[in-house]
């Protein structure tokens, strides 16, 4: 098996993630303050549209969505500091370790309490492939839970469960932008980079596989909007779609155990998780992505961007899927 990187532990202690670099500081105030007083201001909905107008534009916009997203990235990741180079932001990691993933979690007044020095725990209380009922986990996110949480954090709108959003024909009608469902005629373009060309990031795509998993994800871009050229590490899928989720990975199981290791009074009934919060790759071209290992229960294909890994997300067991503008949910 491959060792996997990890994130340095060598960190200082970090506030939560900025909307914008100094030189944005009156609009970021702005918006604190109005948000603070219990309502959204017409500058988020403003913020949509102009990372809109720079996604049609080709170039990655900055948004109060990706900037809630990537601040559950570990530190030191490299979509975060790419990100605030692109578009002048002051994004930083709420937990150094990043977000771990647990089965069925959700938000919780305490999840982020006592950032960044220490998790809460949770009990999970049903079984899964991983996970079992009754054990002692570190308080995460599922799939679900993490986007639910970043909709919370702009002050938008519920997103429904996985079944309404993959089922509800009635709600695809209205506010999707491609399904499967042939009931709707409404199928995502075959090629990926007319897809790319018709998404915002933002916008939501949720799956359900073989076996029945379901599965939700937030695009981020392509390669090619996140500065990659034809001479970088992902000259074969500058077209694909990256895309953020709390899933499955192969650096937070190791990592999230010497954690729990090196704080055995707070910790020493707990679990380590088998993913996180983290960036993919979805596409055809990840087949030649040149790293491949096996970490607990499951193979990945990645790329390593300094450290970070990014790995492939296979589409090749997806059932059923449909895309959602992000505005829709607003």
């Amino acid at each position: 098996m491959k060792m996997i990187p990890a994130p340095s532990s060598d960190h200082q202690r970090r506030p939560f993630w900025h909307l914008s670099a100094p030189r944005h500081a009156f609009p970021a105030l702005l918006l604190v303050f109005c948000l603070l007083c219990g309502f959204l201001p017409a500058e988020a909905e403003t913020a949509l549209s102009e990372n809109a107008a720079a996604s049609a534009a080709g170039a990655l916009g900055a948004s109060p969505l990706l900037s809630a997203a990537l601040s559950l990235l570990e530190e030191g990741n490299f979509f975060v500091a790419r990100y605030n180079a692109l578009t002048g932001s002051y994004v930083r990691a709420v937990f150094p370790l990043g977000m771990p993933y647990l089965w069925g979690g959700a938000y919780s007044r305490t999840m982020f309490s006592r950032a960044p020095d220490w998790y809460p725990t949770r009990v999970c209380y049903s079984d899964s492939e991983f996970f079992e009922e009754g054990r002692i986990y570190l308080g995460g996110f599922d799939c679900l839970g993490y986007i639910r949480w970043i909709w919370l954090d702009n002050h938008l709108g519920q997103i429904p469960s996985l079944s309404t959003l993959l089922d509800d024909l009635s709600l695809q009608r209205r506010r999707c932008l491609f399904s499967s469902s042939e009931a709707l005629s409404r199928p995502a373009p075959a090629d990926w980079e007319e897809l790319a060309a018709l998404l915002t990031p933002g916008d939501l795509y949720v799956n359900r596989k073989e076996g029945g998993g379901r599965h939700i994800m937030m695009y981020l871009g392509t390669p090619r909007m996140w500065g990659f050229t034809e001479d970088s590490v992902l000259a074969g899928c500058l077209d694909d779609l990256l895309m953020i989720h709390c899933g499955l990975n192969p650096s937070y199981g190791e990592r999230m155990q010497r954690y729990i290791d090196a704080h055995p009074d707070r910790y020493g009934t707990c679990h380590t998780t088998d993913g996180g919060v983290a960036v993919s790759l979805l596409g055809p071209s990840g087949a030649d992505a040149p790293f491949h290992a096996h970490v607990q229960q499951t193979d990945y294909d990645y790329f390593n961007l300094d450290g970070t890994l990014l790995t492939v997300y296979p589409t090749d067991t997806v059932l059923q899927s449909a895309w959602y503008p992000a505005s829709r949910f607003d």
